[in-house]
């Protein structure tokens, strides 16, 4: 390959640097907990909404469905990217990921989270992967050619039905730059289906299921991860604004204390030198 040496400018080279370092991602953290973070208003519905990028973004991998058959073995979809909001009466969810196409015919690109169906008791959570006959499990299910997900509840691989109840779950999707963004938002008015939002200081176990339809994936030849945790953040401590105006009296006083002492030690000094 011949130079570009001669061929580009001091200028031009620096622009094509930083273009290469802008394609490149710092590495991402990965981790188990999602912080939903409480509002005091409504919670925002479009994924560009600036108000996402308050709050910081919680990393998850995923890895190939290979529990079952038919197995994958090569997903196309390795993390995800999730952001929260909840007021007490309903919870949001952002969920982004790299995909380079928007696919819907014959493969659709699709995303999945899943719940318990009600408060987990202790560390006991239902099966991963779509829940069991005794212990099923509660789907936000959306193929990304439809406008808006749907409920489902899972009782194993080949029992999912549709779920109904006193609740809605809304939704709104956007492909753009390779990348879906996808905003999940489930409100309801009784006990049993607001638990999900109402507990404040709990940890909800989340697990999340995408597919590319693009490169030939479905609904169970796809990536998934294992149980994670969304953790309900509460309004701050009192402590958060009393501590500074604390800190502001314990140092007056002791700047008062030091110069009293610092008098008296003058003082001394002058009686003894009289």
């Amino acid at each position: 390959m011949p130079s570009y040496l001669d061929g580009l400018t001091d200028e031009e080279r620096w622009d094509a640097a930083l273009y290469v370092k802008s394609l490149a991602r710092d590495k991402d953290r990965q981790e188990t907990v999602i912080v939903s973070r409480l509002l005091a208003h409504d919670l925002p519905l479009d994924p560009d909404d600036g108000m996402w990028q308050k709050v910081p973004a919680s990393y998850f991998p995923l890895a190939g469905q290979v529990v079952v058959e038919p197995r994958w073995y090569y997903p196309s979809i390795g993390k995800v990217q999730v952001r929260s909001f909840h007021n007490r009466r309903s919870i949001a969810l952002r969920v982004s990921w790299e995909d380079r196409t928007r696919d819907v015919k014959p493969y659709t690109d699709r995303i999945v989270l899943q719940f318990p169906p009600s408060p987990p008791k202790g560390e006991e959570k239902p099966y991963f992967l779509l829940g069991s006959t005794s212990k099923p499990v509660q789907l936000w299910s959306w193929d990304l050619g439809e406008e808006t997900p749907k409920p489902f509840v899972s009782r194993g691989q080949k029992k999912t039905e549709r779920l109904t109840g006193p609740f809605s779950l809304a939704g709104k999707a956007v492909h753009r730059e390779g990348q879906w963004s996808a905003v999940f938002v489930y409100s309801s008015d009784s006990e049993a289906g607001a638990w999900l939002f109402s507990g404040e200081g709990r940890y909800i176990p989340v697990a999340f299921r995408v597919s590319d339809g693009g490169w030939g994936e479905n609904e169970k030849q796809c990536s998934i991860s294992s149980w994670h945790y969304l953790y309900l953040q509460g309004p701050p401590s009192p402590l958060v604004y009393l501590m500074p105006i604390l800190a502001v009296i314990a140092a007056a006083l002791l700047e008062i204390a030091l110069v009293r002492w610092i008098r008296r030690k003058e003082e001394v000094s002058c009686t003894n030198e009289s």
